[in-house]
């Protein structure tokens, strides 16, 4: 059996001279431009608010039930291709019935 020596090491080779001086050169300083002040008129809201919604809750909670429908079809949908891939099959092996969406 082998006895090996922990005591020799390997030569290393000593690393290429870099030149550093590049760190040396000035470089002029950064000035960023003041962003524009924004438009406020007392009395009106700004012009980057929202305004106030004026639906009934019924249509509010229509919006938001149609759009929760679209994006369980849009995640069910995208599941279903991640897995058709990973299981080189057809997506709609992986579709969700309409009844459980």
């Amino acid at each position: 059996m082998p006895n090996p020596n922990y005591n020799s090491t390997p030569e290393v080779s000593k690393p290429a001279d870099v030149n550093f001086d590049f760190f040396k050169v000035p470089v002029e300083p950064f000035e960023q431009p003041e962003p524009p002040a924004p438009d406020f008129n007392p009395g009106q809201a700004p012009s980057g608010s929202e305004p106030e919604d004026s639906r009934t809750y019924q249509q509010r909670r229509a919006g938001a039930d149609k759009n929760a429908r679209r994006y369980v079809k849009m995640m069910s949908t995208g599941f279903a291709n991640i897995a058709s891939i990973y299981a080189h099959d057809e997506p709609a092996e992986y579709l969700i019935d309409e009844t459980d969406r």
